[in-house]
């Protein structure tokens, strides 16, 4: 693995910063209350590590049957992080989207399959720092499952610190955004060093 550091970093900035997942996990908490959206929470938790597991098959089987994509696929990872990078600088912390209209565990489920944010994420951790350096199925289930852990860990957070974070995305979003994007470049370089 390239930087055990920089695969950790990745996976909780990219799982911490806002998107989909964290602002309708906010928005629904802020609405109802903690425990109240707990079905909701449970279910994005349980879509979004199947997501995971799905990407590392995906990017596992890209190897096996084509080991010479795997320098293409660092670069693409790469890529997919500075896109990241740029987006978490130029996000304003705006906590307009999400809705709790649909709080339970199958939409959490089913959202994450058109969860874009979470979709590439899954490939990208997966081609960039997983499967070119883990093969055994029993390292893969334990970093999907860590992967997985480090996004429960994020949905509680804006679940229970919703209100705060958003005053704090909000007020300090410049400075947030920034130091988020160069940890995220840091993540991108690391993959060639």
């Amino acid at each position: 693995m390239p930087s055990f550091i920089a695969f950790i970093s990745f996976a909780i900035l990219t799982s911490i910063t806002p998107g989909p997942n964290n602002l309708m996990i906010m928005t629904n908490a802020t609405k109802l209350g903690f425990m109240r959206g707990m079905p909701l929470i449970l279910g994005v938790f349980a879509g979004f590590t199947t997501v995971i597991a799905l990407g590392v098959v995906f990017s596992a089987n890209l190897y096996n049957y084509i080991p010479s994509i795997a320098p293409y696929m660092k670069v693409v990872g790469c890529a997919y992080i500075f896109y990241l990078a740029w987006k978490t600088y130029k996000s304003t912390g705006s906590t307009d989207e999400g809705d709790s209209k649909l709080n339970n565990f199958f939409t959490g489920y089913i959202l994450q399959f058109v969860n874009p944010k979470g979709v590439l994420y899954s490939i990208s951790v997966a081609a960039t720092f997983i499967t070119p350096y883990y093969h055994d199925l029993m390292t893969l289930t334990l970093l999907v499952a860590l992967l997985g852990v480090i996004g429960l860990f994020s949905m509680v957070s804006w679940a229970l610190f919703g209100a705060l974070f958003q005053k704090a995305l909000v007020s300090h979003a410049k400075v947030i955004n920034t130091t988020l994007a160069l940890v995220l470049v840091y993540c991108g370089v690391s993959l060639f060093l």
